[in-house]
């Protein structure tokens, strides 16, 4: 058997744009059918030492859709087992499991090279629709399996968290709670404190970024107290404390959040300050009282218990947040009681359903 063309990849050919081919009519037998065939030899350059030639026919290459020198597939450039288990991936089987089989005896071989088919994965790469709609599947597979694993992520992580807590459950932390001042409000007409409360502290936030960003309000660096603790974060309770030098360091802290707009006032009218580092905001109460190391939790069962009594008080307190918002979302024509005039006059102008055929 001889052929007139040939089915070589780019990258058996080389970059060079003129190849010298020697044809040789059955030059030798393809390595898959036995059949003989028609041998191309050539160098990829002209400095090249090594001779390329063709192994297998032309009929055996369109049927896998291979190269007759490299025997990969022409269109991925990949060994043809690889080939077929990636399209039957990204199919999840609904084709079948696609596999080129070869025969084992000579006989089968010539029959299988006589036939005019598309053996195994050949039947979408060597078409270019199939191959964008395998593209187009894998795609969809990797944008639907990211946001599977994103969410069992999210499960397992809340599970574990839930586990947690609940091995700690039966800690008690009520005189840790008791010392809290979180019934205090944070404003410039309040008594004077050096000491506030901090909470909501994610675990990533490292310390120095919570020392920086309070420099950056107060517009002073030495702003800590030096025969103390100035600064304590505890990232188990995710809360900590901070104490100023002075008690007008720390009105200047106030009225420096205030005028900045970093506020919000609770559900229960409470008003909070507000830090923000790295798209996390930590929550500020003035602790008159002051606090120790031991003021968050002695071991690790408390920390854990108090970080989750604080996380329940945070959802508390941002449900006043939330309704403020939405009020200000409100149009300034629009008030709640005219709000509520309207759903009355609705109810009063709604017509009764007329029922027919009522005997009375």
């Amino acid at each position: 058997m001889s052929e007139d063309l040939f089915n070589i990849c780019d990258q058996c050919l080389g970059d060079s744009k003129n190849v010298r081919m020697i044809k040789v009519p059955s030059g030798l037998e393809c390595k898959i059918c036995t059949y003989p065939f028609t041998v191309y030899k050539f160098k990829t350059s002209n400095r090249a030492s090594n001779i390329t030639k063709t192994l297998i026919c032309k009929r055996c290459s369109d049927q896998r859709n291979i190269c007759q020198c490299c025997m990969l597939d022409m269109t991925w450039h990949i060994p043809v087992n690889l080939r077929d288990q990636i399209i039957s991936l990204i199919n999840n089987g609904s084709s079948g499991t696609i596999v080129t089989k070869e025969a084992k005896n000579d006989i089968m071989k010539r029959y299988i090279s006589l036939k005019d088919i598309k053996l195994g994965g050949a039947e979408f790469t060597s078409d270019p629709k199939k191959v964008q709609e395998l593209l187009d599947n894998l795609k969809e597979e990797l944008t639907t399996g990211s946001n599977k694993s994103i969410i069992r992520e999210s499960t397992q992580k809340s599970t574990s968290i839930t586990e947690k807590n609940s091995k700690y459950e039966s800690v008690n932390i009520t005189n840790l709670i008791s010392k809290l001042p979180l019934s205090n409000s944070i404003s410039e007409s309040s008594e004077p404190t050096k000491s506030f409360f901090i909470y909501n502290i994610d675990p990533s936030i490292p310390e120095w970024k919570v020392r920086n960003r309070i420099s950056e309000i107060i517009n002073l660096k030495d702003w800590q107290d030096t025969s103390s603790n100035s600064l304590i974060i505890n990232h188990k309770s995710r809360c900590g404390g901070i104490r100023f030098k002075s008690a007008d360091l720390g009105n200047k802290f106030v009225s420096s959040l205030q005028e900045t707009g970093k506020v919000f006032t609770s559900s229960e009218c409470l008003i909070r300050g507000i830090i923000d580092i790295d798209q996390n905001q930590i929550f500020v109460i003035p602790w008159h009282s002051g606090f120790s190391t031991a003021s968050f939790g002695d071991n690790i069962g408390e920390n854990v218990k108090l970080s989750s009594r604080l996380e329940k008080f945070i959802r508390k307190e941002r449900i006043g947040k939330d309704s403020i918002l939405i009020d200000q979302q409100l149009p300034l024509t629009t008030s709640k009681r005219q709000l509520k005039s309207n759903k009355e006059n609705k109810k009063k102008n709604k017509k009764p359903k007329r029922i027919p055929n009522l005997q009375l």
